[in-house]
């Protein structure tokens, strides 16, 4: 019998001689019989959202034909007492759950149940119960070329709820559902899902605003082309590996990723690009005030140094921000594109490293933008 399950007893000798002396034969024979609460034989988790988790479980009543009293507690455990609900799966004649009555002051509710008639009757019992904790993570590895990736899925449960779990069903809502027994304040990681050749884009981006170099991301395209897609991507944290010219894997880094709908892309920064050389200078910076006082322009002339140490050519987003007002780029030595109305980003291929030559080439590149505000 689990903790928080209880029945009242009522076959002691004593309080039956007290019953039959106290009521009339008709009485007797109408008198509600209190029914023992069986071991459940099923037993199912559906992590829902939040903290907040389905339990369902099945278990088989032995009825008397009329009126029963169905017993249900749940003392020290951290079930939502409103949610609790009775259903019939299974009898040998009709059986209606006639209503449910709460005692004051108890982590208890009793269902008065009406059977035709006497025999075994399968029911389940669903409740909502919290403190049973859920997290995601995910394992990455690269390939030595960065150009596909393998990822592990995992789940971890973690049971808070004061109660022990012998042979429970968990349903993740993906990947692959697990059994296992789980007892208060146990946690147990499973792996869930695992895709395999993964193909994978990489980027560099320069943000100034991040600091001096270039931050290194992998791009995930949560999408059945992209041999996945087969359910939303959980928010949770990503360890990446690169497996490296002798096979074994090396650490590169880790980072939280977000949420991913299928059809959308997750990011993961894997670390700065050190052997990229960027300077971004501000070289022209004039106001003309020729509207009036309150209205004035603006034209900022930016020029971008850069200098690639890599052995392979590469493409770098540079990713720039603007004031509020109205804004245009006049003139660009690269290709741009409007994010929004503060943020830019501008794509500029940087050519390898040529490994005969003394110095690594320098790129340069500028953009102008013009804009006006009121003073």
């Amino acid at each position: 019998m689990q903790p928080f399950t209880r029945i009242r007893m009522t076959l002691a000798i004593a309080l039956a001689a007290f019953l039959l002396l106290a009521v009339s034969p008709r009485d007797s024979q109408a008198r509600i019989k209190l029914v023992t609460l069986p071991d459940r034989d099923k037993i199912t988790m559906q992590l829902c959202r939040g903290d907040t988790t389905l339990v369902e479980e099945q278990r088989v009543l032995n009825l008397k034909r009329g009126e029963n009293l169905i017993d249900f507690a749940w003392q020290n455990t951290s079930i939502d007492g409103s949610s609790v609900q009775i259903r019939i799966v299974e009898a040998g004649g009709t059986v209606n759950v006639l209503n449910v009555s709460y005692p004051p002051g108890e982590s208890a509710l009793t269902w008065e149940v009406n059977c035709e008639k006497d025999g075994p009757v399968l029911v389940r019992i669903s409740y909502l119960i919290q403190r049973f904790g859920r997290d995601y993570s995910y394992l990455v590895t690269a390939d030595n070329k960065e150009t596909e990736l393998t990822i592990r899925c995992y789940t971890t449960v973690k049971n808070w709820t004061g109660e022990r779990f012998a042979d429970l069903m968990v349903k993740l809502g993906f990947g692959s559902d697990f059994t296992t027994d789980l007892d208060n304040l146990e946690a147990r990681k499973r792996l869930s899902a695992k895709f395999l050749k993964i193909p994978v884009r990489k980027d560099y981006t320069f943000d100034h605003q991040w600091g001096e170099y270039a931050r290194m991301f992998y791009h995930i395209e949560n999408t059945k082309a992209n041999r996945m897609g087969t359910f939303a991507l959980k928010s949770g944290k990503a360890r990446i590996y690169i497996k490296d010219s002798k096979g074994e894997e090396v650490f590169l880094g880790e980072d939280w990723g977000a949420a991913t709908p299928r059809g959308e892309t997750m990011d993961l920064f894997v670390g700065l690009a050190r052997d990229i050389k960027i300077k971004r200078k501000i070289m022209e910076n004039i106001n003309f005030n020729h509207r009036g006082r309150s209205l004035h322009d603006n034209r900022k002339v930016f020029l971008f140094e850069i200098e690639n140490f890599k052995d392979q050519e590469i493409t770098l987003q540079l990713k720039e921000h603007f004031d509020g007002g109205e804004w245009k780029i006049t003139k660009s030595d690269m290709d741009h594109e409007i994010l929004d109305t503060e943020n830019a980003t501008f794509s500029v291929k940087l050519p390898a490293r040529q490994k005969d030559a003394e110095e690594v080439k320098k790129i340069t590149v500028q953009y102008t933008v013009e804009s006006y505000n009121i003073w």
